[in-house]
């Protein structure tokens, strides 16, 4: 970096050192200057302070400032040596005529044309602004005084309509942007993002600025492509969505990670934030084709489910169930969520048929049936396998053997009991076994039989297994005497 003493010791050897003796600086001075300039070594700043503190010897002409502008003068050099080169010769006087001209009328004399308002000390108001811009003045000038004084006025939508029909320029307008970063009014909305994006504002400087505050909205796929068409920078949109993810402590949404995936952030970054955040969506075949269309790995998708599923105690619904199956989650994972967290959806014909699907194995498809029907107030209860136990055999046995007290309604799905306690104490297991566990398909037609073999009361069936109902058998004993008593009910059928 150059020390302030070498910018001195430049200045002093071109002869452009701001000192109160020194002479207006020379065209030829000002252009061993500019060669300093192009190798570096001096800056168009240091430039313009020396002309401003010393002031030019010289005014432009055109050929003298295509030569100027040859040697690497900008604009605002330019500008400044017109602002600054003595006032024009006047022409020598004339030599009055022998003979005095008759006396005329002196003219009124002619009012001095409006100047420019005076800005006050301190930062500039953005009213102020505006009318020194109506009012005609220097925008270099304004420019010099924005930097050097900052500005009081967030740069939003509104400042950005304002300056631009007030005729500033871009160098103008970058700057009161820039500086208005300072201002405590901005608070990362993104309407004053985007009127700073539109202005130019460097993105290191807005985003070390949104760091600072709280975003003000979320990062989208939409917000994103919005800053683009305003002149945001990939910079910017990365930036942005880190620090979305950093700083945010809430599940993310799935916006949030289409955002991320579109701007090709960190694959890995982006698996640690799904980890340490979760997600705030279940992840669905439609969730997931939507990342998986922006770019999603199948290691970010897969992770994405498994944090889901640990992260959430609500009881799954059937289609979250089905849709994370479908997805690939395994059936272990799946029964232990289900033993976890439970279901909650009615075990009716329909749903109950959806989950007989040949694909969908006996273990999974109980664990599901059953956790919905516990989330219901249900218990369970085992069964042993009989002596004859046999899964091949051309029919089946299962033996329900239940103490109950009044009302109780039971539900067997394979080989598994589930039973409510609707009145009464809750009943208890009285020895039941079965020889094989009850079909989920294949069952002969009209072989389904059921009889009841011991209880002082009456067993209503409510329901055969049957394609239509996914193979679920439910019953419903009533023992309206005091005291509980056993029942006996004896299911039997012939499989193909």
């Amino acid at each position: 970096m150059r020390g302030k003493r070498g910018i001195r010791g430049w200045l002093l050897a071109l002869g452009l050192a701001s000192v109160c003796w020194a002479d207006p600086v020379s065209v030829d001075r000002l252009q061993r200057a500019l060669r300093v300039m192009a190798e570096g070594t001096l800056t168009e700043a240091d430039i313009v302070k020396a002309l401003r503190d010393e002031g030019a010897a010289f005014r432009l002409t055109p050929e003298l400032e295509r030569d100027l502008r040859s040697a690497g003068a900008t604009d605002t050099i330019l500008q400044t040596i017109r602002a600054v080169a003595p006032p024009p010769v006047a022409p020598p006087p004339r030599t009055p005529p022998k003979t005095p001209p008759p006396k005329t009328p002196e003219p009124e004399p002619k009012s001095a044309p409006p100047s420019a308002p005076a800005l006050p000390a301190g930062p500039i108001a953005l009213e102020s602004l505006v009318q020194a811009l109506r009012s005609g003045a220097d925008q270099v000038d304004l420019t010099l005084r924005v930097e050097t004084q900052g500005v009081a006025f967030p740069y939003d939508a509104a400042a950005h309509s304002a300056l631009t029909a007030a005729g500033a320029g871009p160098r103008l307008l970058t700057s009161s942007a820039a500086l208005s970063l300072r201002s405590p009014g901005f608070g990362g909305d993104f309407e004053a993002l985007e009127a700073l994006v539109r202005a130019r504002v460097d993105a290191n400087d807005l985003l070390a600025e949104l760091r600072r505050n709280p975003l003000g909205f979320p990062v989208t796929v939409t917000s994103l492509e919005d800053l683009r068409k305003a002149g945001g920078s990939p910079e910017l949109e990365q930036g942005l969505v880190d620090i979305a993810l950093s700083s945010n402590q809430d599940p993310l949404s799935l916006e949030l990670l289409e955002a991320a995936l579109t701007v090709r952030y960190a694959p890995t970054r982006l698996s640690r934030a799904v980890q340490a955040w979760g997600v705030a969506f279940a992840p669905t075949a439609e969730s997931q084709g939507a990342l998986r269309a922006a770019g999603a790995s199948p290691e970010l998708l897969d992770g994405i489910v498994a944090r889901w599923l640990a992260s959430s105690t609500e009881p799954l619904s059937l289609d979250e169930v089905l849709g994370l199956w479908e997805l690939g989650a395994s059936d272990a994972v799946l029964i232990e969520t289900l033993g976890r967290r439970g279901a909650s959806f009615p075990v009716s014909d329909e749903n109950a048929a959806l989950l007989n699907k040949p694909e969908l194995n006996d273990a999974l498809r109980q664990a599901i049936l059953a956790a919905a029907l516990e989330n219901q107030g249900f218990q369970r209860m085992p069964a042993r396998q009989a002596e004859d136990y046999d899964p091949f055999a051309a029919s089946g046995r299962f033996d329900l053997r239940i103490h109950v007290d009044k009302v109780e309604e039971i539900y067997i799905v394979g080989d598994l009991i589930l039973r409510k306690a609707l009145d009464g104490a809750p009943s208890s297991n009285a020895g039941s076994e079965y020889s094989q566990a009850i079909p989920r398909q294949g069952i002969v037609d009209g072989s389904f039989e059921v009889q009841q073999m011991d209880g002082r009361g009456k067993i209503a069936v409510m329901a055969k297994p049957s394609a239509e109902n996914g193979y679920l058998f439910k019953a419903r004993v009533y023992d309206e005497k005091g005291a509980a008593d056993r029942y006996h009910l004896r299911l039997t059928w012939r499989t193909r």
